[in-house]
């Protein structure tokens, strides 16, 4: 057995998500609720919150905000403070 423990985000690569996914995450990340993203994108809900689904599957994220510190953390998106 690996003394090892498999963490969220250790399988994560920046190549593994779509630009759409990293896009919405900077949003997200940003404060933006999804139906505001998708509004001055020009997308459905729907297809934001998808992409924001998948790409808190892909980062092995519990939550939105766990996905969103992952992407970060591993400079998958950035954000200026």
């Amino acid at each position: 057995m690996s003394p090892h423990k498999q963490h969220a985000g250790d399988f994560a690569r920046p190549d593994s998500l779509t630009d759409d996914e990293k896009t919405y995450l900077a949003m997200a990340a940003e404060g933006m609720h999804p139906s505001v993203i998708a509004k001055n994108l020009e997308k459905s809900e729907d297809d934001v919150q998808d992409a924001l689904a998948s790409a808190r599957q892909k980062l092995g994220a519990t939550n939105l905000l766990h996905a969103i510190s992952i992407a970060l953390l591993k400079g998958i998106i950035e954000r200026d403070i």
